[in-house]
């Protein structure tokens, strides 16, 4: 009885190899590479068997090599010349085939192998293989635009702006006079006045007065000659009172300046001044006020 178990598993044994031997190899019937360059699929007749992969440098290169696998009538170069990806390339040799993906002067990207029935997924760009750790990805420097500054922004980074000396303490308008007064940031007690006279018809100025703290005064008178008009400038006088300028609250809340009457408002007639008197003195020649110190008191 022992005799014949024997006999039945010997006999079994030889029918596996026999039927091992005989039976049809595996075949590798296709190579597929997605529109997006990130997965190799390998397809076969036959569920696929042992396999490995490994990368070559310069050029780079990904073997991946199936033991105990022929090749049918396939195309052998599949050019893709698609970066990174330059070209496949399929062989055969000792029983074994093989499928190498030129890189050419790009890195080899990580990879990872999935085997499946009856074909072989080659993931690019993602994973590893074999427990060993996959490559660091290469990282691609991206345009980033540039955000517009915040309004803070362009405050904080701007210029500081230049800051002016004088400001502007009043203006107002009576009949053809512009009233400005100023006043010394340093000190707003010390205020200067500037009176225009403006002509409606013409929209022009035909003189201007301007007085300091200390009662200095200053006119200019524009007279109209056939060429062009020209200007005279009065020498600076001194008056013991300086001109005043009331003002008084109109309806709409701002100050209407008011004139007082006298010569204090220091303003003629162009009429008192003749074409020659104008040609000879020359045009207009603007100087910028000086701010006079304060005179101190002086002790005997």
């Amino acid at each position: 009885m022992k005799t014949l178990s024997r006999l039945i598993l010997v006999f079994l044994l030889v029918v596996v190899v026999v039927g091992t031997a005989f039976a049809d190899p595996t075949t590798l019937t296709a190579v597929q590479l997605s529109p997006d360059l990130r997965v190799l699929t390998v397809t076969f007749q036959g569920q696929p068997g042992k396999h490995s992969a490994f990368v070559i440098e310069n050029p780079s290169r990904l073997v991946i090599d199936f033991d105990e696998t022929a090749l049918a009538r396939i195309t052998t170069r599949v050019p893709v010349h698609r970066e990174p990806v330059d070209m496949i390339r399929i062989g055969q040799e000792n029983g074994r085939a093989r499928v190498v993906v030129d890189f050419g002067n790009h890195p080899v990207p990580p990879f990872k192998l999935d085997r499946r029935h009856d074909s072989v997924v080659v993931h690019l760009g993602s994973g590893s293989i074999g427990g060993r750790p996959a490559p660091p990805k290469q990282q691609q420097a991206q345009a980033v635009k540039p955000k517009p500054p915040t309004a803070r922004e362009s405050r904080l980074n701007s210029p500081p702006a230049k800051r002016n000396d004088l400001n502007v303490k009043s203006a107002g308008i009576a009949e053809n006079l512009i009233y400005v007064e100023v006043t010394d940031e340093k000190d707003p007690k010390r205020a200067y006045r500037l009176v225009f006279d403006l002509d409606k018809t013409d929209f022009s100025v035909r003189g201007a007065t301007v007085s300091d703290p200390t009662g200095s005064v200053r006119r200019f008178h524009l007279v109209s000659s056939e060429s062009t008009p020209q200007a005279k400038v009065d020498s600076l006088e001194k008056k013991e009172t300086p001109p005043a300028v009331e003002s008084s609250p109109s309806g709409k809340g701002k100050f209407k300046w008011g004139l007082q009457s006298g010569p204090q408002t220091g303003l003629q007639s162009d009429d008192e001044f003749t074409e020659q008197e104008s040609m000879t003195r020359g045009p207009l020649k603007m100087e910028r006020f000086q701010l006079k110190p304060r005179q101190s008191a002086q002790t005997n």
